[in-house]
């Protein structure tokens, strides 16, 4: 070999050095291989020096660049440039040390074309093409040489039977011979292995995967044994028996909740307390302004009086007939003067029992007006709570009367309460586009103490066992059977 074509590491780095530091790397070269010479390279020697510079670089994207800055200057290329496949389509990941190629560009675009294109014919790809040559479709290199305004020539990259990628060689339009690459397939054949494995290496570990079973052998006995060994793995997978669980959104309420109403027609007096206190029974939670109803007990205890002195005056006369008329009127204004006093004694809204004070903030309302019967205050037991679940109406033929679940609640995600199904509903409720049951469920002893009323959060009852295919893939069954019954399919 001589020494203008034989590798060398240091020429090698050198051209390297020139690219890098802005120097146009065709001063190193410029000059185009002759044919005589191309053909004098021996082909161990300079494969042996690839692999050395390829394993001499960190990672395969410099690697791949050492390759194509050594190729481009023994086969004194304008640019060589590397791809390798990622999924169906090529990505170029380097070249001879070329500034004008941007990644994303519309001319890498077009070179990773070519470079398919060579690879789906899996051939030696020329532009332009000589007449002897078998016919093959060029049309994405001309496209790219029309851009590049150079000779290409696209080797795939074969390892085994895989087409790993390809390596594009871009000569002058003034080189004599684009036929002077000699063994250059060949080269690159021995060094196709070498790359899948360094791609292999620093992929990920689910492409890792992929990329290695793609390079297993091509056996078709093996093949078939690694398919039906994959079946296999799916198939136990589908049918192993996992736990079914029923899923809804739930909330936390009172055991009892017990509302407190507007006695009558008036205005809000006074508020002692808000929602979250903590209640005694006979705690005076609100009062209702009482100035109208005490005029009318004035009034009314007036009247009484007037009316007892009547009766008393005729009963000293000796007048029945007067008597027996004051007497009547005597007992209306006792009965009216009663209902007042109730009422009066019903402004004021009193705790039932010993609880917490769960709805109606009243603080904001002071002396507005308030109609009889109106909701005012909802009062529940304190540390006695229930959880009531909506559970869809496509689960709840699913949901076993005594069913165990767990309750997780969204302001305390880490705690997990162990719950019990009570009561089921049987009216269904259709709120927010969705149609739900409400089933009623009793938590643990110990979950009582961390639960307070309207907290929410979800909860999962156990519903059996069921295949795990079936168990993740219920919904989609389900709406398939009713979409084909409802077409008049037979469907069981």
């Amino acid at each position: 070999m001589t020494d203008q074509t034989r590798p060398d590491a240091a020429r090698s780095i050198d051209d390297r050095s020139e690219r890098a530091d802005g120097r146009s790397p065709g001063s190193s070269v410029a000059a185009p291989v002759p044919e005589e010479a191309a053909r004098s390279i021996n082909p161990l020697e300079l494969a042996l020096h690839l692999q050395a510079l390829f394993h001499g670089q960190p990672d395969l994207a410099l690697g791949a660049a050492a390759i194509a800055s050594e190729l481009a200057r023994t086969y004194g290329a304008e640019r060589v440039s590397i791809g390798l496949r990622r999924g169906r389509t090529v990505r170029l990941i380097a070249g001879s040390a070329e500034p004008e190629l941007q990644a994303g560009a519309s001319r890498v675009n077009a070179l990773e074309q070519a470079m398919d294109e060579s690879i789906d014919q899996a051939a030696v790809i020329r532009w332009p093409g000589e007449e002897a040559e078998s016919p093959r479709i060029r049309m994405l290199h001309a496209q790219y040489a029309r851009l590049s305004q150079t000779r290409l020539t696209t080797v795939p990259l074969i390892d085994g039977e895989r087409a790993l990628g390809a390596v594009t060689f871009e000569h002058a339009l003034s080189h004599p011979d684009p036929h002077g690459l000699g063994l250059a397939p060949d080269i690159l054949a021995s060094l196709a292995p070498v790359l899948a494995l360094r791609q292999i290496a620093e992929a990920g570990t689910i492409e890792r995967a992929w990329l290695q079973w793609k390079r297993a052998p091509e056996d078709r006995r093996a093949r078939q044994r690694t398919r039906w060994l994959v079946a296999a793995v799916v198939l136990a997978i589908a049918v192993l028996p996992v736990s079914d669980r029923v899923g809804a959104p739930a909330r936390i309420e009172g055991e009892l909740q017990r509302t407190l109403v507007s006695p009558v027609d008036g205005f809000l007096g006074a508020v002692h307390a808000r929602p979250g206190d903590t209640i005694r029974a006979g705690q005076v939670l609100a009062e209702m302004a009482r100035e109208d109803l005490e005029l009318e007990r004035d009034r009314w205890t007036a009247l009484l009086s007037q009316h007892e002195n009547a009766y008393r005056n005729a009963l000293v006369r000796g007048d029945r007939a007067q008597y027996a008329t004051a007497f009547a009127r005597a007992a209306e204004a006792r009965a009216d003067l009663d209902r007042v006093e109730a009422q009066i004694a019903r402004s004021r809204l009193v705790a039932p029992f010993d609880g917490v004070l769960i709805r109606g903030d009243l603080s904001q309302s002071l002396g507005a007006p308030v109609r009889r019967g109106e909701v005012l205050l909802t009062v529940a037991p304190e540390g006695r709570h229930r959880v009531i679940a909506e559970i869809d109406e496509r689960d709840i033929g699913r949901l076993p009367g005594d069913a165990q679940g767990t309750l997780v609640l969204t302001a305390l995600p880490s705690q997990r309460f162990a719950v019990t199904v009570q009561r089921r509903s049987p009216v269904a409720t259709s709120r927010d586009g969705r149609t739900f049951y409400e089933v009623e469920a009793a938590p643990a002893d110990g979950a009582q103490a961390s639960m307070r009323p309207g907290l929410q959060g979800q909860v999962r009852f156990d519903a059996g066992r069921s295949a795990l295919a079936i168990a993740w893939g219920r919904w989609l069954i389900d709406w398939i059977r009713l979409r084909l019954w409802s077409a008049g399919t037979w469907f069981p």
